[in-house]
Parts: structure tokens; sequence; C-alpha cells
């Protein structure tokens, strides 16, 4: 998977060399259970790390980070979105786009 361009975004959600640096890191667990994840002016702590998954959360918010053959996928919810919600959204999103070849 290639760090190397951004597809998308949300508006305000910028991806920089801090996060494709631990992306670039994806496969060291504990790289991701030691340091987190850091989007914008939040860090999300390791709640889950897996093979393809990141579950990261503070307090009442957290981010679902999937990782396909070819892309990343980052999602952040808050609190009024549960966080089942957005693991179901995203994972569905990384089914489909693999199934279309990514």
């Amino acid at each position: 998977v290639s760090t190397q361009s951004t597809w998308a975004h949300s508006p305000g959600l910028e991806i920089g060399a801090e996060q494709t640096a631990m992306l670039s890191k994806w496969d060291d667990n504990a790289a991701w259970q030691g340091s987190g994840f850091r989007l914008g002016e939040d860090k999300y702590l390791c709640v889950r790390k897996e093979e393809d998954l990141f579950y990261g959360k503070k307090g009442a918010s957290g981010v679902t980070i999937v990782k396909s053959n070819q892309i990343y996928i980052i999602a952040t919810y808050n609190e009024t979105t549960p966080a089942p919600v957005n693991v179901k959204v995203v994972e569905a999103l990384k089914a489909y786009l693999e199934s279309a070849g990514y």
C-alpha cells in the first residue's frame, strides 16, 4: 500500500507527514500500541490493532483505520455516532473497495 498520495478527505482532515510516517509502520503493532495515532490536534490511543485495522479512542471520540490492498481508510467519530456504527461503515467500505480491486 502506498502512502504517497491522498485520494480524498473530509474538510479539515489533512493527512500529513506524521500520519504518513505512522502508516508506513503499519505492520509494527508495538509502535501503534505505544504511540497511537495523531490526526490534527487529536491523539487517539490504541484500543485494538490487527493485521488490517486500527481502533483508536480519545474520550468519547475515536478513529477507525482499515487497510486494503491499495488504500487506507481513516474515519473519525464523535459522541453523536456510536463506535460500532463507524466500524460497520468503514469495514463495509473496505469490503466494497476490495471487491472493486482496491
